[in-house]
């Protein structure tokens, strides 16, 4: 599946639509500043997940 857009909003949109219960999602390391000004995929989805998530690092 190919989805423009964010990611984090994809993401939950897919799990909201296909009732899904779970969903695993890789995370990479940024330093603070970047995740302060880009904000985090990983974060985003955390705040407003309709499921269970695992993250992986």
């Amino acid at each position: 599946m190919i989805v423009w857009g964010s990611a984090s909003k994809a993401i939950l949109g897919y799990a909201t639509d296909e009732q899904t219960d779970l969903i695993i999602l890789g995370a990479t390391g940024k330093s603070n500043l970047k995740r302060v000004m880009m904000g985090s995929t990983a974060e985003k989805v955390l705040c407003a997940t309709p499921c269970s998530l695992f993250i992986v690092r």
